[in-house]
């Protein structure tokens, strides 16, 4: 039996025996693993950092590994990556591949890809990889019993991942209960006060794909990107290019793994029983995004050979201009299993008819169908396509499911180019975006200072009109000495400034006379002095001056927020 441990990156698998002796590493601050101490998933890496948590509440069978591990020609090969310099402390995201025996010689290629919910969530690290490993185990279970019979298997299969998931986060949240660990990035007092909501525990995304000897399924809950691709069998190449999952900026999630609400699982059965050859290709929103952003490219375009390959390719994506801010994680999966998949000779554009179903736009996030249907892939002619020429059925979809307590938003975070520019001007000047995006990366950071040393402050910081001073003071360090002028204050507040100055506009000339007052004599400001030398959001503020705009760059700024 082999323990799975939570890494930086991704997960360790191990002997129970050696557990303990990796736990106290990790407590001690050298949690470095290598291939040697033992499996590391996925097969991306060749090394990781253990981090100090207890195992994750599910276990691997030495046969279960040997899938997991499996390395060939042709076979799903997946790679997830911390990504871009971020306010986090490991990655959120997890990826998964395997090939599963079946009866005979039968070969199910499996692949998951999961991108856990940072915003007011415990253990979000640990959901994403519990996901993904009980996905695999649960669709393995069903290969393994012979009852894998894709479609009809398809509706129970979706019942069993939900219910299967929704059991390992009851039996892990135990452990981590006995455990009386902290989650990363949260107070303990503060997470001793939610510790009884559900709404807080285990909040993730997933997407997964299963392709058998005769066909497969796809599910999913939450955003991300997924994308098939399907072959003729006449040898016309490229017959159908289909997107169901699409992410878009500035969107919330309403359904993902959960404690807190019912697991509801969208898509189902995939039909090639037409086809040569198809290609599923898996994402999370991170790399979705990103591939949308810019110079646009096809999923069918990048390099993905090897898990190795993946990874590569996943740097490249995030140092790219106008790259999301995020964890990164890719999956490709090829029926026939051990079908090799050519490299890109160009890169491609989007075409009209690579997101579409029956010629419509297809809407995201798509919400659970209220019953399982098969993932039809749309014909794309020579000629361009048109409604009467697109033969396809669109995937059923129910109205949007009530908000849950906890939505996931996802900020339009993007990251500045070498052209002079900055992150919180990039898309500003030319696109008309009204938002300042690393403004709320730089407001989660000065809350936690507020919550952590918010008592030695000079003024009642509970008071909202206090906060905002105390917070212009804070802007004033990046910023030029004209934000202290309440004509261009008022005019920020049409962009994310408004939503780091508390107070309304109208009390902004109180605001800015009680931060004039602020000296660094303030103990509370001496604490955010301090906290400054070793926090990671304001340490990369810093050195990478992504927040020096200059007088023009804050008019650049009011004009398109105009």
């Amino acid at each position: 039996m082999y323990e799975v441990l939570v890494c930086k990156e991704g997960v360790i698998a191990v002997e129970s025996g050696a557990v303990a002796s990796l736990q106290e590493r990790a407590r001690a601050g050298d949690g470095r693993v290598t291939k040697d101490d033992g499996y590391l998933l996925p097969r991306c890496r060749s090394e990781d950092t253990v981090l100090p948590q207890p195992p994750l509440a599910v276990s691997l069978e030495m046969v279960e590994l040997l899938e997991l591990i499996a390395d060939g020609n042709g076979w799903p090969v997946v790679a997830t990556c911390f990504g871009p310099p971020q306010d986090k402390s490991r990655n959120e995201d997890a990826a998964l591949s395997a090939v599963i025996s079946g009866a005979g010689t039968q070969k199910f290629i499996f692949a998951a890809v999961a991108d856990g919910v940072s915003t007011r969530t415990f253990w979000s690290e640990r959901t994403s990889r519990l996901a993904c490993l009980v996905a695999f185990k649960e669709i393995r279970s069903m290969v393994v019993d012979g009852i894998l019979d894709l479609p009809a298997a398809a509706p129970a299969l979706r019942t069993r991942l939900a219910a299967s998931i929704r059991k390992r986060l009851v039996d892990d949240r135990a452990v981590i209960l006995r455990s009386k660990v902290t989650p990363p990035d949260w107070a303990p007092d503060l997470y001793a006060k939610h510790i009884d909501r559900e709404e807080f525990w285990y909040n993730s995304t997933l997407l997964l794909c299963c392709l058998g000897p005769t066909s497969g399924v796809a599910f999913w809950v939450g955003d991300g990107g997924l994308k098939i691709v399907k072959k003729g069998r006449d040898g016309s190449g490229v017959i159908a290019a289909n997107t169901y999952v699409k992410s878009t900026d500035d969107s919330e999630i309403h359904t993902y793994v959960s404690l807190s609400n019912d697991i509801a699982f969208s898509g189902g059965p995939i039909d090639y029983s037409d086809a040569s050859a198809i290609d599923v290709f898996l994402a999370s929103d991170g790399v979705d995004r990103t591939l949308q952003r810019d110079n646009p490219v096809e999923y069918e375009a990048l390099s993905l050979e090897s898990g190795s390959g993946v990874r590569d390719c996943l740097t490249q994506l995030w140092q790219r201009s106008g790259a999301e801010i995020d964890n990164y994680s890719l999956a490709r999966l090829s029926w026939p299993v051990g079908n090799q998949f050519p490299p890109p000779k160009r890169v491609l554009r989007p075409s009209a008819s690579a997101a579409t179903l029956d010629g419509e736009s297809v809407p995201s996030p798509i919400h659970a169908p209220s019953s399982d249907t098969a993932v039809a892939v749309a014909v794309v002619p020579k000629a361009t396509p048109n409604k009467e020429s697109v033969s396809a059925s669109p995937l059923p979809s129910t109205p949007p499911q009530a908000t849950p307590p906890q939505e996931k938003v996802r900020p339009n975070r993007v990251r500045g180019s070498g052209d002079g520019g900055t992150e919180a001007t990039k898309g500003v000047t030319g696109g008309g975006v009204k938002s300042l995006p690393v403004i709320l990366r730089l407001l989660k950071a000065t809350k936690d200072i507020e919550q952590k040393h918010g008592s030695a402050s000079e003024y009642p910081l509970n008071d909202a009109i206090v906060r905002s001073a105390y917070r212009l003071w804070v802007l004033r360090l990046f910023f030029p000495k004209e934000i202290e002028d309440t004509r261009i204050l008022s005019k920020l507040y049409a962009t994310d400034l408004g939503s780091f100055l508390d107070a309304p506009p109208e009390h902004l000339n109180q605001i800015v006379a009680l931060y004039r007052k602020l000296t660094p004599k303030d103990k509370y400001l001496g604490k955010i002095l301090e906290e400054m030398k070793d926090n990671s959001v304001f340490v990369m503020l810093r050195t990478q001056e992504l927040m020096k705009l200059s007088f023009r760059d804050l008019l650049n700024i009011l004009a398109a927020a105009a």
